[in-house]
């Protein structure tokens, strides 16, 4: 998974790709992450996105720091490759 890697067409890849299509927000990956460790950061991130109170951009960092405290994930590899692509809220 690397969706945030651009070219000549998309300045964000696939990620970029969407936003011109009109989503309002997107999470990418600034590298390639494993398929599991993606899973496990994209399942977080909505859980803590279905929180009361929490946007888009809490969720990411409270997944961050989950996976910080997480000796199997808490090397950046499988945390700091992950953006939040247009509205944060």
């Amino acid at each position: 998974c690397q969706t945030a890697e651009g070219d000549s067409r998309a300045a964000l890849g696939i990620a970029g790709v969407a936003l011109r299509a009109n989503a309002r927000s997107t999470v990418a990956s600034l590298w390639k992450v494993g398929d599991s460790p993606t899973a496990k950061f994209m399942g977080e991130f909505y859980r803590e996105l279905n929180r009361p109170n929490v946007n888009k951009a809490e969720a990411i960092r409270q997944v961050q720091i989950g996976f910080l405290k997480d000796e199997n994930y808490a090397h950046p590899y499988y945390w700091a490759a992950f953006i939040l692509a247009g509205n944060w809220q």
